[in-house]
């Protein structure tokens, strides 16, 4: 099987089945941000949610009442992702970061989950200018996972870096994409202040779950023949023998920035 970089199309099923979710705080925080500074409820938002994928991250938010449009430009992740949501809230969009097909100012608040990275950063942030509200809120997030407190998902970590010393890791928000983030957001025409959170979670994942996981990761199948790919994950579900769940611990990283000035002030019952 070949795997492109970016491209989920052959990856879809795994991902829809077994990605893990974001901090499950971080929505009602973000989404209260965004309410509040624009003196409204949350189901008064309009949202948009940027490579959505299979709507992992978009769920959580429209589980919130937020309606939101679900950006997303391949056929296969769209699909699953279309499947899985309520269709009252989520609005499904065949589109790219630089070129959402939606109209200018639509939206209060947009986010990419996991997304940012695939690109190019100065068109995707054009895009996000034109379709944000004045004073809107822009999210970028990743979910990293976190080996130190489980010894045995540190081991795994380490045996694929002794079989393949170099990978690039551009997917995580570890990634050197992520480490001047601060910095390239806040350059960004516009932008009026960047603000960098983070959420902490443990799942408890079953052994097939946490090899489905693996068998999802586009940025490393894109690298690994198939030969070296089956043969790592041979190796995990040995190394795994009769352990039926692992517990997965996860760190997600949020930049925030705010594009644009609100209105001062809007007349009562009109929204911005």
């Amino acid at each position: 099987m070949t795997i492109h970089a970016g491209d989920y199309s052959q990856l879809a099923d795994d991902y829809a089945a077994h990605r893990a979710g974001y901090a499950p705080e971080l929505p009602t925080l973000l989404l209260g941000w965004s309410a509040a500074l624009r003196r409204c409820a949350i189901a008064e938002l309009d949202g948009v949610d940027l490579g959505a994928g299979t709507g992992i991250w978009t769920r959580q938010l429209s589980s919130l009442g937020l309606r939101i449009a679900a950006v997303e430009p391949n056929d296969a992740m769209r699909r699953l992702g279309a499947a899985k949501t309520d269709v009252s809230l989520v609005r499904w969009v065949a589109g790219r970061a630089e070129a959402t097909g939606l109209a200018d100012r639509c939206c209060d608040v947009v986010t990419m989950a996991s997304a940012l990275h695939w690109t190019d950063l100065d068109s995707a942030m054009a895009e996000l200018r034109r379709i944000l509200r004045p004073g809107g809120l822009f999210a970028a997030l990743w979910n990293t996972r976190e080996f130190a407190s489980n010894p045995l998902l540190l081991e795994i970590e380490h045996e694929l870096e002794r079989r393949f010393p170099g990978l690039d890791r551009g997917s995580s928000g570890r990634s050197s994409f992520c480490e001047s983030l601060s910095q390239r957001l806040g350059a960004q025409r516009d932008v009026r202040g960047v603000t960098y959170i983070e959420g902490h979670h443990v799942e408890q994942q079953s052994k097939a779950r946490y090899l489905g996981l693996w068998r999802s990761a586009n940025n490393l199948r894109a690298q690994l023949s198939d030969d070296d790919f089956g043969s790592f994950l041979r190796w995990i579900e040995s190394r795994l023998g009769g352990v039926d769940s692992v517990d997965a611990a996860y760190r997600t990283r949020v930049w925030v920035a705010r594009i644009g000035d609100a209105p001062r002030d809007r007349p009562a019952g009109v929204r911005a």
